[in-house]
């Protein structure tokens, strides 16, 4: 039997500036091309009204009709958020204030992180 009670969590281990530029960045949308987002954003979107338009049909009204209206909502979230991630990250054509803030949000968190 390992001992792991030196071991990081998985949860506490850095998630990086890559990364974090990538969850939290801009993704443009790509309307052509072999990894085109666009259109499956809007076949994606006629899926979920269709759903909805159907689901409203068969639901009768109250509380549960109302959550089961938020998860796919939720769902189309997630599925929109998937697709997005996919798309180019866009590193330049920020507004400068953007550029300088992030600057600045670095700055902070590496002198934060570099005291005792």
């Amino acid at each position: 039997m390992s001992d792991t009670t030196n071991e990081i969590p998985e949860s506490n281990v850095s998630i990086g500036r890559e990364e974090i530029l990538h969850r939290f960045g801009f993704h443009a949308a790509t309307i052509e091309g072999p990894n085109a987002t666009a259109p499956i954003h809007t076949e994606m979107r006629a899926l979920f009204v269709e759903l909805g338009l159907h689901l409203d049909q068969l639901i009768p009204p109250g509380r549960t009709k109302n959550a089961a209206f938020t998860q796919l909502q939720q769902a189309s979230m997630w599925f929109h958020w998937a697709t997005a991630e996919t798309a180019p990250l866009v590193t330049t054509g920020y507004p400068e204030p953007a550029r300088v803030k992030l600057d600045e949000i670095e700055r902070a968190a590496a002198l934060r992180h570099a005291q005792p």
